[in-house]
């Protein structure tokens, strides 16, 4: 029985082959392409006029004179145009106007507003962040500003003023501590970060 069945099966494939191959039915064309020969162009009889329909498939068309340039030596990358908030400075009091305001209650506690050297408005202590850290917590109690969170760690304060979630930075740097307010990480317009480091002014217990 088991000679039969390998028997059979030999005569089952070797009977195939003339059904595939490469001399049988059907075969596999895919490298016919490599023994292919180039032959010239048919040529119309004398007299015939050429069909205005024949379009040539296989024509490559040539490149613009722009490409053919050399690329620059040395590539510069764009810079993009600096992302800036929403201009709301004219209806902000000018950091001399505010100081003025507040110059001796600031001169008390070492405090004064500032622009830092982005351009921001911030709120700079002649102190340690320590020192600052918890005057900035009394001072938002006093004001009533809500506090949402605090990191001492991160050195932020997570605030909400008048339903806007904002967040405080206190930063020491060079023997100062500069407050910035944020918000979506990144800086406040100037009239509301104006106002609200005004209020933490304010509100510093003598």
């Amino acid at each position: 029985m088991k000679r039969f069945f390998i028997a059979g099966l030999t005569v089952m494939l070797t009977g195939c082959s003339w059904i595939y191959g490469r001399d049988a039915i059907l075969h596999d064309r895919a490298d016919e392409y490599l023994s292919a020969k180039q032959v010239p162009r048919i040529t119309l009889p004398e007299g015939v006029p050429p069909n205005k329909d024949e379009e040539d498939y296989l024509k490559i068309e040539s490149l613009p004179e722009d490409a053919q340039k050399p690329l620059p030596e040395e590539f510069e990358i764009p810079v993009a145009p600096p992302l800036l908030a929403e201009d709301k400075a004219s209806d902000a009091t000018s950091l001399v106007e505010m100081n003025a305001f507040a110059g001796q209650k600031g001169a008390e506690v070492g405090a004064k507003l500032i622009e830092d050297e982005t351009g921001s408005v911030a709120l700079q202590f002649n102190k340690g962040f320590d020192e600052t850290w918890d005057t900035v917590g009394e001072s938002l109690k006093a004001a009533n500003i809500k506090v949402v969170d605090l990191n001492r760690s991160l050195e932020t304060y997570d605030i909400e003023y008048e339903k806007i979630p904002l967040q405080l930075t206190v930063k020491e740097s060079g023997g100062v501590t500069m407050v910035t307010v944020l918000k979506d990480k990144q800086v406040a317009v100037m009239g509301l970060s104006q106002e609200i480091l005004q209020k933490i002014i304010d509100a510093i217990p003598r």
